[in-house]
């Protein structure tokens, strides 16, 4: 598991406001895990969608591994956003 975080980490983040990967949330698990292998191929910067899609790719052969759901709210200029 460190060597996961530690390869994710190493991608670093994509500051530059262009979108490498594509993540539609509403396609199969399958067709993410084809993209996350692709996203180790090209091993571009990505960003907080992407390292959790490759997440779940690199830790699939850890069946013991707890996974459990978030989700996050922002409040910005009085808005908020989830």
């Amino acid at each position: 598991l460190e060597a996961v975080q530690r390869y994710i980490r190493e991608l670093q983040y994509n500051h530059t406001g262009t979108q490498f990967f594509e993540i539609k949330k509403s396609r199969p698990l399958t067709g993410l895990m084809d993209l996350a292998k692709e996203m180790t191929k090209e091993a571009l910067p990505i960003k907080c969608l992407e390292a959790v899609i490759l997440g779940i790719y690199l830790t699939n052969s850890m069946p013991t591994l707890e996974r459990f759901p978030i989700s996050f709210k922002t409040y910005f200029s009085g808005n908020y956003f989830r």
